[in-house]
């Protein structure tokens, strides 16, 4: 009896360790993976990583604009300035004194050579500029266009006012002061093939030509002189002319003193564009009807802005057209110290 418990004792003790060594070999069931659905089509874009931001400090935006002895630009250029301060950027300014094509152009160049982060030109005359662009391209330095358009695709952006639409608003309203009344109109551009000047021209001489008016087209080359010359010979070969549009203000104030003098400003209506103190006292006092003003501090502060935002890989809005603001005797003194 003794030994068959001991025989019993053993038996069971090989069952239980072969029932062990069985559980332990056995592979263990795998977890059912949970079911998914079939990928749904979208043609939304293939998500990226967003970039790291550039540091601020290191950062340099160079500018040229047209000339700092023009009150537009030099407020559209102090207006980037502190923009750029504001957002902790450096900003190198170029422009020279009076608008200078060739002198803008070799600044540029140069500052190329520098290696600025980005450039930003509002540029005297916007042709000039295609082997400067190639070099920037070269060096992967982006450009942004202020106030006029560059014909190049490497531009990044512009910002300007919206000079077409601009221009329109205010030959509508010289039609609504003529009241049918027919007679020549002198429409004066800038220098030949300026976006700003072409569009400025084309917006005003359209309308006008639309309500009747006889339209005679000349290229002032933006400066003074040359306008009011253009202005007395149209005055001298044309008796019945009663519309003078200069396409800046520095030129429509001059022309506007020009018909003054000749006792002339009861029968010859004088505009321009810009929004300038020069203007808005000569409209002050009777001497010219009207001008468009441009928002230069908008202009400015935004052309930095996308500069940054470029460079931090960013979308920008462009172009980025700002519409102008009629200013006559009814609203001039808000705009006068």
């Amino acid at each position: 009896m003794k030994h068959s418990r001991v025989w019993q004792a053993v038996l069971a003790c090989v069952i239980l360790a072969s029932l062990v060594l069985s559980s332990c070999a056995a592979p263990a069931t795998p977890t059912p993976a949970p079911a998914t659905k079939a990928p749904v089509a979208t043609t939304a874009p293939v998500a990226t990583a967003a970039p790291t931001a550039a540091n601020p400090a290191s950062i340099t935006i160079a500018y040229s604009g047209y000339a700092t002895s023009n009150d537009y630009w030099n407020g559209l250029g102090k207006a980037a300035a502190a923009e750029a301060a504001a957002k902790g950027v450096k900003f190198v300014d170029l422009t020279t004194e009076t608008q200078d094509a060739s002198a803008q152009k070799q600044a540029i160049d140069t500052v190329i050579t520098q290696k600025p982060s980005a450039i930003i030109i509002g540029s005297v005359d916007p042709n000039v500029f295609k082997d400067t662009i190639a070099k920037a391209k070269a060096a992967g330095i982006p450009i942004l266009a202020a106030d006029t358009a560059i014909d190049d695709p490497y531009i990044s952006a512009l910002v300007q006012t919206d000079n077409l639409a601009t221009a329109q608003a205010l030959g509508d309203y010289i039609c609504k002061l003529l009241n049918g009344a027919k007679g020549t109109a002198l429409v004066m551009a800038g220098t030949v093939g300026h976006q700003t000047g072409d569009a400025r021209q084309k917006g005003v001489a359209d309308k006008l030509a639309a309500c009747g008016e006889n339209v005679i087209k000349q290229y002032g080359d933006w400066d003074e002189n040359k306008s009011v010359q253009i202005s007395t010979d149209t005055m001298t070969a044309n008796p019945d002319l009663n519309v003078i549009f200069a396409p800046f203000d520095p030129g429509a104030a001059a022309v506007a003193s020009l018909v003054k003098q000749k006792g002339m400003t009861s029968k010859i209506m004088v505009f321009g564009i810009d929004g300038l103190p020069v203007m808005f006292k000569a409209i002050k006092a009777g001497d010219s009807v009207a001008t468009m003003k441009q928002d230069n501090v908008r202009i400015g502060t935004e052309t930095v802005d996308d500069a940054i935002a470029i460079l931090n890989g960013q979308p920008v809005k462009t172009p980025d057209l700002i519409p102008g603001i009629l200013i006559d005797k009814t609203n001039v003194g808000k705009y006068l110290p």
